[in-house]
């Protein structure tokens, strides 16, 4: 169980600073508005998945190509700003699961909006 909170600490500790280091050190416009939503770290520390989401969903995969390029910077960034031994190798993905939600509660909307112009 303590290596479990251990692992969400350095997890949740990861995305902060990576989100400081991107919003900070990297200038490249391909970027666009970032936000890091999720870092998912292996047992072993050796691996992080990186969830992050872009304000235009057109330019997520060249986000994604551009974090996935500077990877290397961002782990030697996130080595001088963490206390670990092991510095995880970063994968970047975009996290789809906010329009999934939307999706979603464009649905519910839709369903509870339907019954009240039928009782009517």
């Amino acid at each position: 169980m303590k290596t479990n909170n251990r692992i969400v600490r350095v997890a949740q500790q990861i995305r902060i600073e990576l989100a400081k280091i991107i919003s900070s050190e990297i200038k490249d416009p391909r970027l666009g508005i970032l936000t890091v939503t999720d870092v998912e770290v292996t047992r072993d520390f050796s691996y992080a998945k990186v969830y992050f989401v872009v304000r235009d969903k057109s330019h997520a995969k060249q986000s994604c190509e551009v974090l996935t390029k500077a990877a290397g910077f961002l782990r030697r960034c996130l080595a001088q700003e963490m206390l670990l031994r092991h510095i995880p190798q970063l994968e970047f993905h975009y996290d789809e699961s906010f329009e999934y939600g939307n999706q979603i509660d464009d649905l519910l909307r839709k369903v509870k909006i339907q019954p009240e112009e039928d009782q009517k």
